[in-house]
């Protein structure tokens, strides 16, 4: 609960611009466990997404409602072999913390392949106290 407070905190006591912040979009649960198949996925998801983009467009029209501004721009970061391997080396060197269940993680998690991140806006009444 602290977390949020002490960023208006610190947003109000900085003299420069506000640095951006953002947090890991959580997945539902038959979505975090994809493992090795989740930059596939990801990628398929994307691909998805922009064609059924076209087609609304091409059928209704571009919405005059949507401003440019207001659309929400998401950083996808997909891992590779080598990325995966360097994760999975600095998990393996804190032993005592690799617990059978975090084997699992590692073998099964999507967050070891995928990750999505959604920019945190401080509204700006905050930043105009």
């Amino acid at each position: 609960m602290s977390i949020p407070h002490g960023l208006i905190h610190l947003s109000t006591q900085l003299s420069h611009p506000i640095p951006k912040l953002y947090t890991l979009i959580s997945l539902p649960p038959f979505a975090k466990f994809q493992g090795p198949l989740a930059p596939v996925l990801a990628k398929y998801d994307l691909v998805l997404q922009a064609v059924w983009h076209f087609i609304y467009d091409y059928l209704f029209g571009t919405s005059s409602e949507v401003h440019p501004d207001d659309q929400v721009s998401v950083p996808v970061f997909v891992s590779g072999a080598q990325e995966y391997l360097t994760a999975l080396k600095s998990m393996y060197e804190h032993r005592s913390q690799l617990v059978w269940f975090r084997w699992l993680y590692v073998a099964a998690s999507r967050y070891m392949w995928v990750n999505e991140w959604l920019e945190v806006r401080i509204p700006s009444t905050v930043t105009d106290m």
